[in-house]
């Protein structure tokens, strides 16, 4: 299974480079008139679900994903060489 997720690894997933462009093109090259708006690809794209607004407002939604995303991150840093 190991070699079968290298091997469609970078047809599938992006390095952390790739990963991070969108959100770096945001914070320094965005215009200023797309502030709040969800960006693909460091392209303006729509939103591809209809409860999106729904779910951002939800105080219970929003923590848990901060929770699960926080937990992500500190696992993906243990496992940084030091």
């Amino acid at each position: 299974m190991n070699f079968f997720g290298r091997l469609i690894e970078p047809f599938f997933l992006k390095s952390a480079e790739q990963g991070a462009a969108t959100q770096v093109y945001c914070a320094l090259q965005a215009p200023s008139y797309t502030s709040g708006k969800y960006f693909q690809d460091c392209n303006e794209a729509p939103y591809e679900s209809e409860d999106i607004t729904e779910k951002l407002n939800n105080e219970t939604f929003t923590k848990r994903f901060m929770e699960i995303s926080e937990n992500l991150i500190r696992g993906a840093l243990d496992r940084v060489p030091k």
